[in-house]
């Protein structure tokens, strides 16, 4: 017999299990410390889940704990090509993405030309962050200028002087915005700097961040951003960020 059913938000997911931000469905506002991430089981081995599903799950004291009983309909499916050439999903339902390059490490442009075609072609809203930009920008000024050209949004950061950052907060004041990049440019930086208590994970080995400001609460515990697969940490006001390596 279910006991309880709702939906939500999938946080991190880690293989046979997921990280769930419930749905605030009592009437009035959320608690001040928000809901607490529910650990949901997978149902089958034909569930493929990824952070930024949504989900409806179910609670069964029979199976000792709470499973996904479904996913709803993604409106997009960002994946990456593994080293034996097949596609990995990273994250669903991205509203934008965003590029980080930074003077150091020495930017991969080709790594940027793939990213905004697979976005293109996904009809996800782009940009070109230029972070580090207290390092000069000399080097990389050239390049900078043709993205500009072609038409790709540029925007200077750096997490020294703040540089940047109110924008960066001011744009992304809705929605979902993933971030791209090569290891070390930054990106969890940047999601810490426009907000603190996100806690994102920085310097890891290589993989993307998610900023999304919607209304998901509760601090997921600083490993997760570790594990394999995606990781979406939330704070208490509802902006959160994600890290996978």
């Amino acid at each position: 017999m279910i006991d309880t059913t709702g939906k939500g938000v999938v946080l991190a997911s880690y293989g046979r299990g997921v990280l769930v931000q419930p749905d605030w469905t009592a009437p009035g506002a959320a608690p001040p410390g928000g809901v607490s991430p529910l650990r949901c089981s997978l149902k089958g081995r034909k569930q493929r889940i990824v952070c930024g599903d949504r989900i409806t799950w179910v609670y069964e004291p029979a199976n000792d704990g709470a499973s996904v009983e479904s996913i709803e309909p993604r409106h997009n499916l960002i994946e990456r090509i593994d080293l034996r050439g097949r596609a990995e999903p990273v994250a669903a339902n991205i509203d934008r993405l965003a590029i980080v390059v930074a003077p150091e490490p020495a930017a991969d442009w080709f790594l940027v030309d793939r990213y905004w075609a697979g976005a293109q072609l996904k009809d996800i809203a782009s940009s070109l962050i230029v972070n580090k930009s207290d390092l000069g920008l000399d080097a990389i000024r050239q390049e900078i200028e043709i993205y500009r050209g072609l038409g790709l949004p540029c925007l200077e950061t750096t997490i020294q002087s703040a540089e940047g950052i109110e924008r960066l907060r001011s744009v992304w004041t809705d929605g979902v915005t993933l971030l791209v990049g090569q290891s070390g440019v930054g990106k969890s930086s940047i999601v810490n700097a426009i907000a603190p208590e996100a806690a994102a994970q920085t310097a890891p080995p290589r993989g993307v961040t998610l900023w999304v400001p919607k209304p998901l609460s509760s601090m997921l515990p600083e490993s997760a951003t570790s594990h394999r697969r995606p990781a979406l940490s939330a704070r208490p006001n509802g902006d959160s960020s994600r890290s996978t390596p």
